[in-house]
């Protein structure tokens, strides 16, 4: 199956077009190389699951792995005469290897039947992104400390909302940390609103959204509005973690940061610590440990779901019998078929570093038991 292609066709009379075509966990996307208007960010578009299907199986019929490496055409053709025109392919299979095609008013047997295709594809979700949504907004609140107007400490509530709107052509990102302070970006893009709402839609229409768990009182969660240009409205509320979102919530926060990132603002929304932590039942918790010493690393396991990465971590030096601390460079949450390290032979830490475990040497109730039973 295609991993990705990078088509560019100059002459024919129009000038030099270069396309993107890629398949991302399932999901696939095309771009143009150049940007609608100088100075702004390509478009990237996600292609409808049944629009991506029938792309993908009628390629495997081309054969592209088959083609040469360079076309020309012969002395003797009749094309000498015709206006000069180029092709370039960079294309790739899932586990093939990468490869380059190219040529010169010469083409392979197929050509016509492989650009169909890729028109169609463009044609066919363009038409698809003609959609019915006319704003969409998404919201995670969450909790942090600040100060009181008294001095003292207390926690305070903190948001960050995406939106977009179609009537308006904006997408507006704004942060809210506590009741009086507010940080608001507004971009006027009317090029990208129609494909970044097209793109919503048709994320929201390959996921449930029911059957994720809701959010935990006091942990970060995620409100989506969705309206319609008929009026009707979607609500729902997750817990901003793995419980909460899919699996491939990165890809669809892609579709903003394309969008935004010439700009540079990026918080807690963009931030995979969050949106990826949350441990699963039938799961361990693996973490990839860092020495502070040298770059040494080290596999432990982890009872509670407490950790985050950059933490410090008070591990088990076998070597020496004694305590080391190490850094959280990656937390891996895995069943019993896909751990990194043997189950029964990796350590667990023995405690989160803190100011305070310097002047305790109280042990953990628990015993290192395997948690079979409790997952």
């Amino acid at each position: 199956m295609l991993s990705f292609l990078k088509l560019r066709v100059a002459g024919f009379g129009a000038g030099e077009t270069g396309l993107r075509i890629w398949n991302s966990n399932g999901t696939l996307r095309y771009a143009y190389d150049d940007a609608p208007l100088d100075g702004e960010p390509s478009l990237i578009v996600r292609v409808p699951g049944r629009i991506a299907s029938d792309f993908l199986l009628k390629l495997q019929d081309i054969h592209v792995y088959r083609w040469k490496k360079s076309y020309q055409p012969s002395s003797k053709s009749k094309k000498l005469h015709l206006a000069h025109s180029e092709w370039n392919l960079i294309y790739k299979e899932d586990n093939g290897q990468i490869e380059e095609f190219s040529g010169i008013n010469a083409y392979p047997r197929k050509w016509n039947q492989f650009m169909e295709l890729v028109t169609n594809l463009v044609q066919e979700s363009t038409a698809a992104h003609l959609n019915g949504l006319a704003r969409f907004d998404m919201t995670l609140t969450d909790m942090t400390k600040g100060q009181r107007a008294d001095g003292k400490e207390a926690q305070i509530t903190y948001t960050e909302t995406l939106s977009l709107d179609r009537y308006e052509d904006t997408l507006s990102y704004v942060i809210r940390i506590g009741e009086k302070t507010q940080i608001k970006h507004e971009y006027k893009i009317p090029e990208m609103i129609d494909y970044l709402l097209a793109n919503c839609e048709q994320y929201l229409k390959e996921h449930d959204e029911t059957g994720y768990r809701l959010p935990e009182h006091g942990k970060p969660s995620l409100s989506v509005n969705v309206r319609y240009r008929n009026g009707r409205n979607v609500s729902f509320r997750r817990s901003y973690n793995r419980y909460g979102v899919p699996d491939d919530w990165n890809e669809f926060l892609d579709d903003f940061y394309s969008a935004i990132k010439y700009f540079g603002l990026f918080g807690s929304t963009f931030d995979p610590d969050l949106y990826r932590h949350g441990v699963k039942k039938g799961e361990y918790i693996f973490l990839d440990c860092a020495s502070m010493q040298d770059d040494a690393t080290e596999y432990f396991r982890a009872k509670e779901d407490d950790l985050h990465v950059g933490d410090v971590v008070i591990v088990p030096d076998t070597a020496t019998k004694k305590e080391k601390m190490m850094l959280v460079s990656e937390i891996i949450y895995c069943t019993r078929d896909n751990v990194p390290a043997p189950l029964d032979e990796t350590n667990f830490i023995i405690r989160k570093y803190s100011l305070s475990s310097l002047f305790s040497s109280d042990e953990s109730d628990e015993d290192d038991d395997d948690l079979d039973d409790e997952r």
